[in-house]
């Protein structure tokens, strides 16, 4: 390795030489090294260099010598970032937003000679534009990939002196300087050596279900894609149903409410990135119960200071909304249909429950939510300003009765800003995206009666509406503020008023 650097110096001195000629060939990144240590524990280097660098490891094939991790993301200054990558046209930060950039690796390594291994790290940098709101890719300037060599052949040297002197502090090999746009992090050594802290057992919840163990498997199956979870194996025959891990941002309340965890630093906006996998457990309780178990064999959450994930406990929170899940999609025919219909097709993907029959009409009571206003116009030319109305909206109608003067609208969902959503909804614990967006769900019922005086009587209620959040990716209920009957009353008005 002392050659292999030696020829990064020897490079940078001939390229200065050359600085009189008429084009400077760009240096040659140095992507490749190889080491004096056998194959196998340059493997196990590499895994935990990985691990102590914050880069979850996404698939590991050890036959084919390749290794593929996941994105660490963080903030960095401007300065930094165009040290380690070249990306063009970015707006690298905004009014109260710092510069962000990411990364991931892919690893290749191969036995070489009797005993060497040769290992090649490539990067795949993103740089987030705040102008366009989202990750652009970026060409790596070189800078990462000698680091993470560097990183690697520390580790597997101190490896071998840890198996040869076992019971010994491990001797930590001298240390590149670490490039600027790295997030700091504790010695090599001293983290590698130090015992794990004691967690507690991860937490389960249980609930009893109506249901066979194989319709209670597949509402569990379908509730986990619903919340974007990956399925790493599926053992109908045991009832066991067990999750990849999946991870996605969130903002320290959000955090804090799900998990117990120390010791995390947040970015300069309060947020950061959770990530957990469950198991879920399906079996006969009692005579006729099923029983289906919950818990998080995994949850932790990503350090900011450090760039490590730092292992939580999980407040039961997750388990209760995918218990909720599942017992909504096993839920009874007649429970269904009394649940406002919510049916896949009129959803996006991966945001609804299970298909349930349309809803019966019903007319609501003056008691329940919604904005009435009445119309001096003929019973019938109001009932079609309704439907043309709402047919123009993204809403659109599912069902219309105009005997018993009921009109359903179909599931819609929209993207809106905070700002807009805040006016409409009232919802809690809603986490928005890196632009601060995120999406609205509603569906309308439209009730309409003659009055005693000749008017027609019209009253716009939700059914049902919910908004997105990113935190959990999942579905929260929320209230109405009225806004978007009284808009669908005011388009109605105005297309009365028109000649």
């Amino acid at each position: 390795m002392r050659g292999f650097f030696l020829g990064v110096a020897v490079a940078g001195v001939l390229l200065v030489g050359c600085a009189t000629a008429t084009k400077t060939p760009e240096a040659a990144i140095q992507d490749t090294a190889q080491f004096e240590e056998p194959f196998d524990q340059v493997w196990a280097a590499i895994i935990s260099t990985l691990e102590d660098e914050g880069l979850r490891v996404r698939s590991a094939e050890k036959e084919e010598g390749l290794i593929r991790t996941g994105f660490v993301r963080f903030v960095a200054s401007q300065e930094a970032i165009e040290e380690t990558a070249e990306v063009s046209d970015v707006l690298f930060s905004t009014m109260g937003a710092m510069p962000r950039m990411g990364y991931a690796f892919t690893i290749q390594a191969r036995p070489v000679g009797e005993r060497g291994t040769e290992v090649r790290a490539t990067p795949h940098i993103e740089v987030y534009d705040y102008a366009a709101g989202l990750w652009k890719l970026g060409r790596s300037k070189g800078v990462l990939e000698p680091h993470f060599l560097k990183l690697i052949e520390d580790q597997a040297k101190s490896a071998r002196v840890s198996a040869e002197e076992e019971g010994t502090p491990v001797v930590e090999a001298e240390r590149a300087e670490a490039p600027a746009v790295l997030p700091p992090r504790r010695p090599m050594s001293r983290q590698r050596s130090v015992k794990k802290e004691a967690v507690r057992p991860p937490i389960g919840i249980s609930a009893e279900m109506e249901g066979t163990v194989g319709e209670l498997l597949d509402a569990a199956l379908a509730a986990l894609e619903e919340r974007k979870l990956p399925i790493k194996s599926a053992d109908r025959a045991n009832g066991l149903i067990v999750t990849k891990v999946a991870n996605f941002a969130a903002s320290r309340d959000e955090i804090d409410r799900v998990v117990e965890v120390e010791n995390v630093v947040y970015d300069d906006s309060g947020r950061t990135r959770i990530g957990y996998a469950v198991e879920v457990t399906v079996g006969p309780q009692g005579e006729t119960g099923t029983q289906v178990r919950v818990n998080t064999g995994r949850i932790e959450v990503l350090d900011y200071m450090t760039s490590t994930w730092r292992r939580g406990v999980s407040k039961g929170i997750v388990e209760r909304q995918i218990l909720d899940s599942i017992e909504a999609n096993i839920r009874p025919k007649e429970v269904a249909e009394a649940a406002a219909g919510l049916e896949p097709e009129e959803r996006a993907p991966r945001d609804t429950l299970p298909s349930a029959p349309p809803p019966k009409a019903k007319k609501p009571t003056e008691a329940e939510a919604g904005r009435s206003a009445a119309f001096s116009a003929p019973y019938d030319r109001v009932w079609a300003a309704i439907v043309a109305t709402l047919e123009e909206s993204n809403a659109g109608v599912k069902s219309a009765d105009a005997e018993a003067g009921v009109i359903l609208t179909k599931w819609v969902t929209v993207a809106a800003p905070r700002n807009k959503i805040e006016r409409i909804v009232k919802a809690d614990n809603v986490m928005y995206d890196d632009t601060g967006w995120t999406r609205l769900g509603y569906l309308l019922s439209v009730n309409v009666d003659r009055t005693e005086t000749g008017e027609t009587k019209v009253r716009v209620e939700t059914t049902r509406i919910e908004v997105y959040t990113h935190a959990t990716h999942s579905w929260v209920k929320a209230s109405s503020t009225g806004m978007i009957e009284q808009q669908v009353l005011d388009e109605i008005g105005a297309k009365l008023g028109s000649p």
